[in-house]
């Protein structure tokens, strides 16, 4: 069978007997996005006599005779690629949201492909994050703050900071879900960032402040504790400079001593000096002191 009209695959897989597995994967698409559906070359046989994308089990998009070449519904035209028997949805929107089922069908038995349930949706909305009431003290600050959407969605948490820490009250995380599939979320992240969160399946807005901004209580404790830390710096860095240049300073200074008295040493000794410090010229007593004597006496006088 060559070319098959819509009709005809309709009745087909009317009357024909359904068998596979009727599980779905769920597939979220941002609107105006694409979407690709996917079925398994592997999963068709050579010959078939009629393969079919359907839209919540009424309208055909693409039905694929035995030839395998595909004819794309006219509502749809324009709007779908076939490649391989899989198809990519383009510019999706809300209305396009429904369960998308691949139909095989083999003489007189049918089985489903591949399935999928699309869901459309709009990106959030931003978020905005407001503070409501404040309480500070002397060693007490605590905030509360309100996140909001423009749908009017919104939620609120408190949060208490001392001189040592931050902590969000009524247990952490707080969330808010809506009926139109979005999560709103307020949190303090470990960075003691304030930050909420506007997400549905294909989009996320965020919007985030410091605690700091609102509790400057911890904000001077966190600089009192950086500016103790560069004290202990460059009080350890000054110690071991003065530390070394002492060292260094008494290292030349004992050098220098012992070169002078090296020098001194070696001037006493004389050039005739025997190894043993005696005179290398053996005389006796007398001589030796006659000889002095002789030496001063021709000495010039001042």
């Amino acid at each position: 069978m060559g070319h098959i009209s819509f009709l005809c695959a309709a009745l087909l897989v009317f009357f024909c007997p359904k068998q596979g597995s009727s599980a779905v994967t769920p597939l979220f698409v941002e609107k105006g996005k694409d979407a690709f559906l996917k079925v398994l070359e592997t999963d068709v046989p050579a010959e078939f006599t009629l393969l079919i994308w359907k839209v919540n089990d009424s309208d055909v998009l693409v039905a694929f005779g035995s030839n395998k070449e595909p004819e794309v519904a006219g509502k749809y035209s324009g709007r779908i690629d076939v490649k391989n028997f899989s198809l990519t949805l383009k510019n999706l929107q809300e209305a396009d949201s429904g369960v998308y089922i691949a139909r095989l069908t083999v003489k007189t038995k049918e089985n489903i492909l591949a399935g999928y349930n699309v869901t459309v949706q709009n990106p959030v909305s931003p978020v905005e994050l407001t503070v409501e009431n404040m309480y500070q003290s002397a060693e007490l600050c605590v905030v509360t703050v309100t996140c909001s959407t423009q749908d009017s969605c919104h939620i609120n948490a408190s949060f208490r900071c001392d001189t040592e820490t931050c902590s969000q009250e009524d247990g952490g995380l707080r969330t808010v879900s809506t009926t139109w599939g979005t999560s709103l979320q307020l949190y303090l992240s470990n960075d003691l960032t304030i930050t909420c969160n506007h997400s549905n399946q294909v989009s996320l807005k965020r919007n985030m402040t410091r605690i700091e901004d609102f509790c400057p209580l911890h904000a001077d404790s966190a600089s009192s504790y950086l500016y103790i830390a560069v004290i202990v710096v460059v009080a350890t860095v000054t110690i071991t400079t003065i530390f070394t240049a002492v060292y260094i300073y008494h290292r030349k200074k004992r050098k220098r001593r012992e070169s002078a008295e090296n020098t001194v040493y070696a001037f006493t000794q004389g050039p005739n000096a025997s190894p043993n410090g005696t005179e290398a010229t053996a005389g006796t007593g007398d001589e030796s002191v006659s000889s002095m004597y002789a030496q001063v006496q021709h000495l010039p006088k001042s």
